[in-house]
């Protein structure tokens, strides 16, 4: 059965399940997404996206979105 660990809604809000470790920058040093959690090497809300996009992932190993990194409302 899949597992649904993320959503990203057209507002640019990034929701991750509540059930994992959530946001996390400093296990890894690539973006990356799993069961329990969403990971990058930076995770940026407040620079905004290129071009009014909703995300933005950069060879950096940073994520940007144009909204807000949300790991308390939940995915459903």
């Amino acid at each position: 059965m899949s597992v649904i660990a993320a959503r990203l809604s057209n507002t640019g809000t990034l929701f991750t399940s509540t059930a994992g470790e959530g946001f996390d920058e400093t296990s890894q040093t690539t973006i990356s997404v799993s069961p329990t959690g969403f990971y990058a090497d930076e995770l940026d809300e407040v620079t905004g996206t290129d071009n009014g996009a909703a995300m933005q992932q950069l060879n950096s190993s940073v994520l940007r979105v144009s909204g807000v990194f949300d790991e308390v409302t939940g995915i459903a």
